[in-house]
């Protein structure tokens, strides 16, 4: 699982009211994470950020990293993860690897689901 913390909350927390859907400032991922997560054999995607679409990239795709991963790779993606507890977790705690329990709910003919991940360290 490779789980991307970009720091959400203090991100728009700086911010106040700005548009996050159509700024070129927003950060997000860039498509290039596409073949690390080939590379390594990734299974899950977590991230707090999500990708830069509304930045000018050079893919026929609106949202290259959904519209690949997902279908093409298998792979779930976990949007929109608040990952700050898990971050002073490990902090306090000197340790960056641990177990993750995942379990969506099971929706007939539902493409998503809400989750409530469970780290065991």
């Amino acid at each position: 699982m490779v789980l991307i913390r970009s720091g959400h909350d203090q991100y728009w927390d700086a911010r106040g009211n700005a548009d996050p859907g159509h700024s070129l400032e927003t950060p997000g991922n860039a498509p290039s994470i596409i073949e690390y997560l080939y590379n390594t054999n990734a299974a899950i995607l977590g991230w707090d950020l999500q990708e830069a679409a509304h930045k000018p990239v050079q893919y026929p795709a609106g949202y290259p990293i959904h519209q690949l991963v997902i279908p093409y790779m298998g792979m779930p993606i976990l949007d929109n993860v608040n990952m700050e507890d898990l971050a002073s977790a490990c902090a306090e705690l000197g340790r960056y690897e641990f177990l993750i329990f995942i379990a969506p709910l099971f929706i007939q003919g539902g493409t998503g689901s809400p989750v409530n991940p469970i780290v065991v360290f």
